[in-house]
């Protein structure tokens, strides 16, 4: 397989940090910003296979970002994939029937979300 690319937009430092360093681990070119802003100038100028962005950010949400990504017709060739802290049943199954192709509760489980994240790719 060729190399796997994400952009993952995450404000909060620390699982910014857990999940860029595990997805390196497994060799995935990783870019991270904290904003929506900031991941739309990066849709701009790089190609990704995904993009994992938390739902609840300062500014515009993962919400807004995904639909901007349907707009722009590019959630045909990107998987987007959303990730919270917020996590309940209701909003697992909002993300899904809104278009994210998977959806994680933080705290992520290390052992399982490379594999888990990877087979929304394939």
């Amino acid at each position: 397989m060729s190399t796997i690319s994400i952009l993952v937009v995450e404000d909060d430092e620390s699982a910014q940090e857990l999940v860029h360093n595990l997805l390196t681990h497994y060799d995935v070119n990783v870019m991270s910003v904290n904003n929506v802003a900031k991941a739309f100038d990066a849709l701009e100028n790089n190609h990704f296979d995904m993009v994992l962005t938390d739902l609840h950010l300062p500014g515009a949400s993962g919400w807004e970002l995904l639909s901007a990504i349907q707009e722009a017709g590019l959630d045909t060739k990107l998987a987007c994939v959303a990730i919270t802290a917020y996590h309940s049943p209701e909003t697992e199954l909002k993300a899904l029937d809104a278009g994210f192709h998977g959806y994680f509760a933080k705290p992520i489980q290390v052992r399982t979300f490379y594999d888990e994240l990877i087979s929304i790719i394939q």
